[in-house]
């Protein structure tokens, strides 16, 4: 190579590399160290700046300018709440982190390729997917979701993982590295949390839970579930990351919750989503293995109506069965039609039932990870129950006091939510226990609806005597 030196005379010092020993050597300059004992006869340790200084700078200069080039500049700025799709008041004991799918859809010619923070098309639609997906952790938690800057669908389409991985490692990850930032340092207060994503915004978990969590154990230890629909988990993810775990059962916490919904249709087609490696949680029995779960297990999928622009939820709607040679769960369903097969998907897939189908399956298992969040992590008290009864008078100690629309009243009364089986457990717990509430809240969801379209339905919270308990009381169980 050509060297410039910081004479005016350029081309002083010659460069080749020594691949065998690996050194640089010059044959343009007899200006070789003294210390011939340190260095040998013929070094220019010396002059390892010297002799390249202006390459060496132009070379900087390159190499900085590629950086940004590829992070897209500075992170969004997340102290500004207008960076922010959902940013809520505190009201719950427990958080979740929402990341939407692809939301920038731009066809036309010359299109970038990610979108700029405050791009139209994506804020109208993510706030459109928000509707469809995040509001299912809204029963038990305080949703946020920062707005990123992501790849566009159409450049999605036509670039290979590596080319996707790539550019999702550069500038969207940037920005969501800097709001979870923000949140944890800012807005989280040392709540629990809860992750959860969808499509692209699932891939972007990947990079959270292997890479920010990794570097993050502090904040790692307060995670309820990660729930990465939409996007494949792989067996090879969770070896190369050891602090990470898939889940096992229907209540352990700490863990990663995934899958990809198909028909059986899919088998064998190309799905961009489905990664060599996938693993799959079923959705409707949190099961891992095989075992058919049918549509009667389906508690509600949430159906957009047309006619009249509301969402309706819409119970045995999907049946689930995981196929664990793919990684994927298959699915029969008339609700919902599989997504445009020519989108990268295949001919069946249902990408587009993620959260859909399953909607209120997903809303009471968040419900249920919660309360064992809060069993499994948080100081009880033992304590009889005792004092004067709720004062119902009182708003906050009502699940459901509604307006009276109707002619009819239904008085619900939820099951047994306190679901510690811990034998140093309080025998009953508090009107106001967090982890009673929610779950409570997730049974009343479902459970109301049979009552809901006729009457006005009045629902208490009230004392309970825990699950473990029940076992060896004989029915004598003072409540409010």
């Amino acid at each position: 190579m050509d060297a410039l030196w910081e004479t005016t005379v350029p081309g002083v010092a010659d460069a080749q590399v020594d691949l065998e020993r690996g050194t640089v050597i010059c044959t343009t300059s007899e200006d070789y160290n003294g210390n011939v004992n340190i260095f040998g006869p013929q070094s220019f340790h010396s002059h390892d700046y010297d002799f390249y200084y202006f390459n060496i700078q132009e070379n900087a200069k390159q190499r900085i300018e590629a950086y940004f080039a590829k992070q897209g500049g500075s992170a969004a700025d997340y102290s500004d709440k207008n960076n922010w799709l959902a940013l809520p008041e505190i009201e719950k004991r427990y958080d979740t982190f929402y990341f939407y799918p692809t939301a920038y859809m731009d066809e036309t010619e010359g299109a970038p390729v990610v979108c700029d923070i405050d791009e139209e098309l994506m804020r109208d639609k993510a706030e459109d997917i928000y509707e469809q997906q995040a509001v299912v952790y809204e029963a038990s938690t305080n949703v946020f979701a920062p707005f990123y800057r992501q790849m566009n669908m159409a450049a999605v389409k036509k670039t290979t993982a590596q080319e996707r991985d790539e550019t999702l490692n550069g500038l969207p990850k940037h920005d969501l590295f800097a709001a979870l930032d923000y949140y944890f340092e800012n807005l989280n207060d040392g709540r629990p949390f809860i992750l959860a994503g969808h499509s692209q915004g699932s891939q972007m978990l990947t990079y959270i839970l292997s890479e920010y969590m990794g570097a993050h154990p502090e904040y790692q230890e307060r995670m309820i579930a990660a729930y990465v629909l939409g996007y494949s988990i792989t067996e090879e993810l969770l070896k190369d990351n050891p602090h990470l775990k898939f889940a096992e059962g229907p209540d352990d916490t700490g863990v990663i919750v995934s899958w990809n919904t198909e028909g059986a249709a899919n088998k064998d087609a190309e799905n961009f989503v489905v990664v060599d490696g996938a693993i799959s949680k079923n959705p409707l029995n949190w099961k891992r293995d095989e075992t058919y779960a049918s549509a009667s297990e389906n508690l509600g999928a949430r159906i957009l109506n047309a006619d009249t622009d509301e969402y309706e939820i819409i119970p045995g709607a999907a049946d689930a069965r995981v196929d664990t040679e793919r990684g994927v769960v298959v699915t029969k369903t008339d609700v919902i039609e599989p997504i445009d097969g020519s989108m990268g998907f295949g001919p069946a897939s249902y990408h587009n039932g993620d959260y859909t189908l399953w909607f209120s399956n997903i809303r009471e298992n968040v419900a249920v990870r919660c309360a064992a969040w809060y069993l499994n992590h948080e100081e009880h008290e033992i304590r009889p129950l005792t004092g004067e009864p709720t004062d119902y008078s009182d708003k906050e100690n009502w699940l459901a006091l509604p307006k009276a629309e109707k002619e009819a009243d239904t008085f619900y009364i939820y099951p047994t939510s306190y679901m510690t089986k811990d034998k140093d457990a309080p025998t009953f717990c508090t009107v106001d226990d967090p982890g009673m509430r929610a779950l409570s809240q997730a049974n009343f969801a479902v459970n109301s609806l049979a009552y809901s379209g006729s009457t006005n339905v009045f629902a208490p919270y009230y004392r309970q005597a825990s699950v473990y308990a029940l076992q060896d009381l004989d029915g004598n169980v003072a409540c409010d």
